[in-house]
């Protein structure tokens, strides 16, 4: 009842309460009994589940035979106090490592545990903080406490110590006793740090305990490295606060002090040895980048190249934000693979904002087994990345030639099978996979066999290329393959052959030798003289319209100029010149006579052709020379002449006789007609109806007998060609409707309509006065050939470059058979149906020339009974007669 009363006062102490080391004790049958929370806090555990449970059951496997070691030794060796590290188990599984301070409680069968948690080593200076308040916290506590907190001071591995107002020791624990050499506390009491310690460290400490004294602040958690009289030297974490009474007046200091001599090296090797890496991180080429769990960016030695950012601006941000897309799902996955396997796992990335490419190896980042992390390796591989595209696309590009290739491409094994084959020749049914593997010779016709074998040797003997010609057993086609050496280490180990398909070719080769033969034939047997012969005069064929025209046989014509000298001694030099400009300029040349004579000395005129058939294999010209016969041909063209140039000395005294006749009938004409209209007029006297009318036909006669004149005169200057054009701009609407005033009289007369139909008005460059004499005559015929209540209609089209007529009529129609003598001149339609209307059939002869004269052409449709259309067109723009 002593014992749990005795519990239950300590464990409510306000200093157990707030410590960060767990205190308790420990039975001899192994049951543990914490006394404060840190248990709790520390482990998990609550102090029921503690107690329940024995404390070696909580202890990691491979430390419970040193843990139990250590208590051996409060056993059975002459040890007042352990101290030992050891791993402790938490209640999510997992494991601390705890450093302990274990010693007999002198009272009662037990042990005194105090366990520190030492498992990480940034919150050393926390944890150092919490016992630096427990410790002021016990400064304070009642009297009562005093006995337990004397056995707390004693077995804390802390030193503690109280000062006076002056400095100097009140009370020290034994840990710091010891630490001074001294074997009782009590010793110390009455000397200060000046006694102990260096004068410059013992100053230091002396300052500090007045600034806590002039102040009343505690000063927390120091380090700093004491300086002893011996020249060790030993680092401490200290914390210093003042002493009040019960007045709240300052009456000293208690101090604190940790020896972290042994954290403060491994600290420091720490840091030189971080120091030492982060130097190497930071100067490696690679991109090195640790990441938590949840993808973040905890670290990166340095910022791509290409990337415009600081260190600043990425970490802490997701790695996929520097990724792209399709990147996303690959690097989830590896790190899924280092979390299942807990090995280095590689995957290629993209960065999103360079499109570097990086080779990436991902490996784990533990914390006591425990995965906290990644850390990512990165090279640049966009060199090598390009390299392998353009190799893929090289590889991509020639696979496709070579696929795409009009020609099968092989290879070979030295054993003569097939390796490769880019694609099945045509007319073969197999496919690819049949055909791979197999002897080359199974697709060759067995003439072939020995000699590809042949070509293959002289590869292998001479490693140069060899041609040979083969044809396949399957297709019949012909191929013309040529045959390479495949080296590997400068070793022969196989082949290489292209073949093209010459089938055609060969074909051609077959029918270019038969046509050979027929064109020698055709040669031979041509009804024409024709020689074929090189540059240098030899005679290779000859026809036998030329032995035969000249009685020379092909053995007496062996060159050009054996020929020539029995031939044509006198020309034979023009006839050599003319055959060398064919062979110089490589072109046909126009005709040329020659006179030559036969052998039985008849003398012939024949027109020499020369042009360059071809060349032969040495390199020499062929030349075809062809002749025409033309001595008959040339004596009929004489004759011809000669009455060529009697035609046109009558054609020209014609037109002389017409153009005087003309002129001598039109002045007695006019004078008919004048005198004829005086006497109409009455001019001279009255005249009766009788009178009037034999004066009118008198007038009309004239007047038609004028007109002819008139048309045959300008039908004669015509032909002649001493007519021509006054080019001038005109309306023609207005032309035409000017012809219309002088033909509606007439049509009038027989009640024909007479009509203009045209859509757009249009200014022409012609002879206005000719136009108006086409028209006249067209629109006089339609209306003289159209009986009573018919019609006649102009139509008028205009495009940019013609003007169209036509002149329809509901006449008499024109025969088919007549069409043809419409406008040949002096000519009449001989029907009884055309000679009552009379005519001197010259109107539309004279027509037709006026229209050609022009530049244009006339064309006639008729059905009789029905009418008939002229149609006309005729330029709008008409060149200057100058030009």
């Amino acid at each position: 009842m002593g014992t749990h009363m005795a519990f239950e006062t300590l464990k409510n102490l306000p200093f157990l309460q707030m410590s960060s080391d767990m205190f308790g004790y420990i039975h001899p049958d192994g049951k543990l009994l914490p006394l404060n929370p840190a248990w709790e806090q520390i482990l998990g555990f609550t102090c029921t589940e503690l107690q329940a449970r024995q404390w070696t059951e909580l202890v990691h496997p491979d430390d419970q035979q040193s843990t139990s070691a250590e208590f051996t030794k409060l056993k059975t060796e002459d040890c007042n106090i352990i101290s030992f590290e050891n791993r402790f188990m938490c209640s999510d599984g997992d494991y601390k490592r705890l450093f302990w301070t274990i010693q007999p409680d002198m009272d009662h069968p037990r042990y005194c545990a105090i366990a520190k948690d030492i498992t990480k080593q940034k919150r050393i200076e926390a944890k150092l903080r919490e016992n630096e308040k427990r410790f002021k916290q016990l400064a304070q506590i009642h009297s009562q406490e005093s006995d337990f907190l004397h056995t707390l001071m004693d077995n804390a591995p802390d030193y503690i110590y109280f000062k006076d107002i002056e400095s100097n020791f009140i009370h020290i624990n034994r840990s710091l006793a010891n630490r001074f050499g001294l074997k009782n506390p009590a010793e110390a009491v009455g000397k200060s740090d000046f006694d102990f310690f260096t004068r410059e460290y013992a100053q230091q400490a002396y300052q500090d305990e007045r600034t806590v004294i002039d102040t009343g602040k505690p000063i927390e958690g120091k380090r700093e490295k004491e300086t002893w009289p011996g020249g060790q030297d030993t680092w401490v974490s200290t914390t210093k606060v003042p002493i009040r009474d019960r007045g709240g007046r300052i009456k000293g200091t208690c101090g604190i002090s940790r020896d972290i001599t042994a954290y403060h090296s491994a600290d420091q090797a720490l840091r030189d040895s971080e120091a030492k890496w982060r130097s190497l991180v930071e100067s490696a080429p690679d991109i090195i980048v640790t990441l938590d769990l949840h993808y973040r960016l905890q670290f990166i030695n340095r910022i791509p190249a290409g990337v415009d950012l600081a260190i600043e601006d990425v970490v802490g941000e997701s790695v996929f934000d520097f990724l792209t897309d399709e990147h996303h799902d690959g690097f989830r996955q590896a790190c899924q693979q280092v979390i299942e396997t807990g090995e280095v796992a590689g995957y290629e990335i993209q960065g999103r904002i360079s499109q570097n490419w990086y080779a990436s190896w991902i490996a784990p980042i533990k914390h006591e087994g425990k995965l906290v992390g990644f850390i990512m390796t990165s090279t640049n591989i966009t060199d090598r990345k390009q390299a392998e595209t353009e190799l893929q696309e090289s590889e991509a590009k020639w696979r496709s030639l070579v696929e795409s290739a009009p020609d099968i491409i092989v290879t070979l094994s030295l054993d003569y099978r097939l390796q490769f084959i880019n694609r099945i020749p045509a007319g073969v049914d197999l496919t690819i996979e049949d055909v791979v593997g197999e002897s080359v010779f199974d697709f060759l016709t067995d003439e072939h066999h020995d000699g590809f074998r042949q070509a293959c040797q002289q590869v292998i003997e001479t490693s140069e290329v060899a041609g040979y010609e083969i044809q396949g057993r399957i297709s019949q086609n012909w191929y013309a393959s040529w045959i390479a050496p495949i080296k590997r280490d400068d070793k022969l180990v196989g082949f290489i052959m292209t073949s093209t398909n010459i089938t055609d070719r060969k074909q051609a080769e077959t029918e270019l030798q038969e046509s050979e033969q027929r064109f020698r034939r055709a040669v031979l047997n041509a009804p024409l003289p024709i020689m074929i012969h090189a540059e240098n005069g030899e005679v290779i064929l000859i026809s036998r319209a030329w032995t035969e025209l000249t009685g020379y046989t092909s053995e007496e014509m062996t060159t050009v100029s054996k020929w020539l000298e029995q031939a044509n001694s006198e020309m034979s030099e023009q006839i050599q010149e003319y055959l060398v400009q064919v062979n110089q300029k490589k072109e046909r040349r126009a005709p040329e006579q020659f006179e030559i004579m036969t052998k039985a000395g008849k003398k012939q005129i024949w027109e020499f052709s020369s042009s360059l058939l071809g060349i032969q294999p040495d390199g020499q010209q062929i030349i075809i020379s062809m002749a025409l016969n033309n001595t008959d041909r040339i004596k009929a063209q004489q004759a011809m002449q000669s009455a060529k140039e009697t035609a046109e000395y009558a054609s020209r005294a014609k037109s002389d006789f017409l153009a005087n006749m003309s002129h001598e009938l039109r002045t007695p004409l006019n004078a008919i007609i004048g005198f004829a209209e005086i006497l109409r007029d009455e001019l001279v006297g009255p005249v009766n109806d009788e009178q009037k009318e034999c004066v009118n036909d008198i007038r009309m006669s004239g007047q038609h007998l004028l007109e002819m004149i008139n048309d045959i005169l300008d039908l004669s200057k015509i032909e002649a060609g001493k007519m021509f054009l006054q080019l001038e701009e005109f309306g023609i609407v207005d032309a035409v409707e000017e012809v219309n005033a002088i033909i509606k009289a007439l049509a009038l007369k027989k009640n024909i309509e007479l009509t203009l139909e045209y859509q757009q008005d249009m200014t022409i460059h012609a002879d206005r006065v000719k136009v108006k004499q086409i028209f006249y005559n067209l629109l006089s015929n339609a209306v003289k050939f159209t009986p009573e209540g018919g019609k006649v209609t102009t139509h008028l089209e205009v495009t940019p470059t013609d003007l169209h007529v036509k002149v329809i009529d509901t006449g008499i129609g024109i025969a088919e058979e007549d069409r043809m003598k419409l406008f040949a001149p002096f000519t009449q339609i001989d029907t009884s149906k055309s000679r009552r209307y009379g005519g001197t059939g010259l109107g539309l002869a004279l027509t037709q020339r006026l229209i050609e004269l022009h530049g244009g052409q006339i064309q006639v449709t008729s059905e009789e009974e029905k009418g008939s259309t002229f149609s006309f067109n005729i330029p709008t723009d008409q060149p200057d007669p100058s030009t």
